[in-house]
């Protein structure tokens, strides 16, 4: 992951997505051991700041959610914003990790009406009645701050009267 993150080594990319593929796999196997129908409605992804997008030139998490995406024959959606830049995670301690993802991010303008639109479009008869599950992909998981930190974002975007299941893909945890 570093030589593709940090080094714009980007012929790792393709072997990335296809590890992110075989954890999507995963996630579909996990909700049949609980008795669900295998299903995931939308993918999104960890927004990056401008900083980072001008350093790298690409969004990893958003690349390997796209590459899930294509097999999984899913839609991708942008439903976060990133609402100011943070140092390099990797540098902090667990305590000032949780604590700085604290308003970092929020949901986008448009978030609400793209969630309603899948709400419609999955049970048209009746848009309430529904579950919605979304893929949220990031490349690292180490606190989990990042993860619940735009979970809490999704949930407060979407009217009350729906419910979001919200499962996370990570490349690797640390």
């Amino acid at each position: 992951m570093a030589q593709y993150k940090f080094r714009e080594n980007e012929r790792y990319l393709s072997i990335l997505g296809y590890m992110a593929l075989f954890a999507y796999h995963q996630v579909l196997l996990q909700q049949l051991m609980y008795k669900q129908s295998p299903r995931i409605d939308l993918i999104t992804y960890v927004p990056v700041s401008e900083t980072r997008l001008q350093e790298r030139g690409f969004n990893q998490a958003e690349q390997l959610a796209r590459i899930v995406a294509q097999y999984a024959h899913v839609p991708v959606q942008s439903l976060l914003q990133r609402n100011r830049h943070t140092i390099k995670q990797s540098m902090k301690s667990r305590g000032n990790r949780i604590e700085d993802m604290k308003d970092v991010f929020s949901a986008v303008n448009n978030a609400n009406h793209q969630l309603q639109s899948l709400f419609k479009i999955r049970n048209p008869n009746n848009p309430d009645s529904q579950t919605l599950r979304i893929l949220l992909v990031d490349d690292v998981y180490t606190t989990g701050s990042t993860i619940n930190a735009c979970a809490h974002q999704l949930k407060k975007s979407i009217d009350p009267v729906h419910k979001l299941e919200i499962y996370s893909l990570t490349w690797a945890r640390s």
